[in-house]
């Protein structure tokens, strides 16, 4: 998300120094992990890791499973990651903007909530996610390197929003059966199959509006061009609906496993080369 602000900066011609986005990508990267850990650790203390279907999408890592004496040491871990990213906020607030600061607020609430709280309430779940890759990361970033908010930022960070948002919606289906063992709520549990694969829907017509609109802000022709991710998008769309339909239940098993599998993998290549397509056309 560092490198999509700088990219955009870039564009509009606005300098940046480099020891700037290297503090930005290493508070994005710190973050990360943060949120990731704390995960580790709740899903290890609540049993949920001991449930899951690992997949390459989702299930957690179940890495503190055989380590449980290793908690300590993680949170830890988690709690000296949560300590620089604080500082590093702090310095960018003072150097840039104390409007940073609510930036900082909503990250540390999202790292610290997330797993305990936040997925207990379905469309908090939903945007959490992409709230803080979108509008505070990359957004955030945007703000430091070029010292204020713009439009075209705004807009790159919804997109990122939708996107993200469709990831951890999609790495959802294979945890549904353990998520209900232990509490959790997401939007396929609260709201039902049908309303959870509109809102995907929506999320992928809502990135690819954003990004016209993005490409009319700035005057880009090429950007009018990587509407073509449509096309993938499509085929998911198409495909869950037909994997929903067959597995209305959405119970997940060994044997269906494969036939979600290519469409969970479709979104993983969505969110990492969408992204970059858009970043590597502004630097064109």
């Amino acid at each position: 998300m560092p490198l999509s602000a700088a990219a955009l900066s870039s564009y509009q011609g606005i300098d940046w120094h480099p020891m700037i986005l290297a503090l930005l990508l290493i508070s994005a990267l710190l973050a990360h992990a943060a949120v990731n850990l704390r995960n580790e650790i709740e899903d290890t203390e609540s049993g949920l890791d001991a449930i899951t279907l690992k997949t390459a999408f989702s299930g957690g890592s179940g890495a503190l499973l055989d380590f449980r004496a290793d908690l300590g040491f993680a949170e830890r871990a988690y709690q000296t990651m949560v300590a620089v990213l604080i500082v590093l906020g702090l310095y960018f607030s003072w150097k840039v903007s104390p409007w940073l600061l609510v930036f900082g607020g909503i990250g540390l609430i999202l790292i610290r909530f997330y797993t305990s709280t936040i997925t207990r309430l379905p469309l908090v779940y939903w945007l959490a996610a992409g709230l803080g890759f979108g509008p505070v990361m990359l957004l955030g970033s945007y703000w430091v390197i070029a010292g204020q908010a713009d439009s075209a930022a705004m807009i790159f960070a919804l997109i990122c929003f939708f996107l993200v948002n469709n990831l951890l919606l999609l790495n959802q289906l294979p945890d549904i059966q353990a998520d209900r063992t232990v509490g959790r709520t997401n939007v396929w549990i609260a709201y039902g199959n049908s309303n959870a694969y509109w809102l995907f829907v929506f999320s992928c017509l809502a990135s690819l509006i954003l990004l016209l609109i993005m490409a009319q802000v700035l005057e880009h022709k090429v950007l009018y061009l990587l509407t073509f991710w449509g096309v993938p998008m499509l085929w998911m769309a198409v495909h869950l609906k037909k994997w929903l339909k067959d597995h209305p239940d959405m119970a997940i098993s060994l044997e269906n496993l494969p036939i979600l599998r290519p469409i969970l993998a479709m979104n993983v290549i969505i969110n990492l080369f969408f992204p970059l397509s858009i970043a590597s056309a502004l630097m064109i």
